[in-house]
């Protein structure tokens, strides 16, 4: 793997210059186009040399990870503080032609061999980067990004932030992740590693919410920028399980073309797709059932700034609108989708397809709650007009 790869070339200065082409063959797989089995449980990736004339309607192509970089970059704030970090990305993965990277470093100064070397590595470290600081993210503190921050960082009774930099932070993981966990992008952060960071920061243990126990969780002192992470990863992992029409992945903006038209479940009228399995991660049923045990895990109030109608004098009258979502409506949803069979709709259980018939149709609360939130973060607003927020209040210390 990439590990192997690094490691073997900081041995010294002739080996760094070996294993440079091997670098570069693993920074092509961000153009690269994968697909996997739709009837394997546990698919693997195998790659597509020609994305376009791929005729197998078993195999579902996936689109590279330069155009979700380049999705990503199209529905991020430029606001949003990885924003520079993710158009840098995406500018050295389009500016670079093969000729700059495959240089013969053979037998050059070691400057020259550490110099290529870097470009060449370059997308990886900037990919990892810009993961790792969104699931670390701490909005409040001046060390926001760091894993190591304090674990009682805040002692803080709420914390609002920007709606746009919430929904940045779980796009920016939401594209991201799926690269490392499909193993189309070697390095970075760990998915497991990140849910273990969250679990912990919320002052409990892995045997605390995957036990078989029913007995409620009520965590104390968590600092409230646990709360948000921990929504953040709850909002990610929704987006990442639940199925949606494309209208409603445009609304979100996860939206992604590839080399082949996706395909598409049916149901009735509406055509809806669940997520690719490979961008899925790990099985997350039974730390949801155990998040849904805690009994104080704080809810996330969304507010939503606008006018009024027009009054006697032609001022519109400010409007304020607040939206709470609880973390069991979440928490239900992405249990509900985790093991949802693609084909739900044509089953047996009369509820079950019900609920996937109000889903895809937008009729459920937890989606138009989503589709609100994600619609309102990309709208323009009047300079006077403050822009709409989410906020988290705790009871930390009470």
């Amino acid at each position: 793997d990439l590990k192997d790869c690094l490691s073997i070339g900081t041995a010294s200065s002739a080996l760094l210059a070996d294993i440079q082409p091997d670098v570069i063959r693993r920074r092509q797989r961000f153009h690269q186009y994968f697909g996997y089995s739709t009837r394997s449980i546990r698919p693997k990736l195998q790659e597509i040399q020609d994305a376009s004339n791929a005729k197998d309607s078993r195999v579902r192509i996936l689109p590279s990870a330069k155009e979700r970089i380049e999705s990503l970059l199209k529905n991020l704030s430029e606001g949003h503080p990885l924003y520079e970090s993710v158009l840098e990305l995406f500018d050295e993965l389009v500016s670079r032609d093969d000729e700059e990277l495959w240089q013969d470093v053979a037998g050059k100064p070691f400057a020259t061999i550490l110099s290529q070397h870097k470009i060449n590595m370059r997308p990886h470290k900037l990919h990892a980067t810009i993961l790792s600081n969104a699931m670390h993210s701490h909005p409040a503190h001046s060390n926001e990004g760091s894993v190591t921050a304090p674990r009682q960082e805040d002692s803080l009774k709420a914390l609002s932030v920007p709606l746009d930099r919430y929904v940045g932070d779980v796009l920016c993981i939401y594209y991201l992740i799926g690269h490392s966990v499909a193993n189309m992008i070697e390095g970075g952060p760990d998915e497991e590693a990140w849910i273990d960071s969250i679990v912990d920061h919320m002052e409990c243990t892995d045997e605390d919410l995957t036990s078989c126990d029913m007995d409620t969780i009520t965590p104390t002192n968590v600092g409230v920028s646990a709360w948000y992470r921990a929504w953040v990863f709850l909002h990610c992992t929704l987006l990442r399980v639940a199925p949606f029409t494309p209208e409603q992945q445009r609304s979100l903006g996860i939206l992604q073309n590839s080399g082949q038209e996706e395909t598409a479940a049916k149901a009735g009228p509406l055509a809806y797709q669940f997520p690719p399995k490979p961008f899925r991660g790990c099985n997350k049923s039974m730390l949801m059932r155990g998040i849904s045990r805690i009994t104080n895990f704080e809810p996330l109030h969304v507010t939503y700034n606008d006018f009024g109608r027009l009054g006697p004098t032609y001022r519109g009258r400010d409007l304020m609108q607040t939206q709470t979502l609880f973390p069991v409506s979440a928490v239900g949803v992405a249990i509900a989708f985790e093991s949802m069979s693609p084909y739900a709709y044509y089953g047996s259980d009369f509820n079950l397809g019900r609920f996937l018939h109000s889903w895809v149709r937008g009729e459920d609360s937890v989606i138009q709650w989503l589709l609100a939130l994600h619609s309102e973060s990309g709208r323009s607003k009047p300079m006077t007009v403050a822009p709409p927020s989410v906020t988290i209040r705790c009871s930390l210390g009470d």
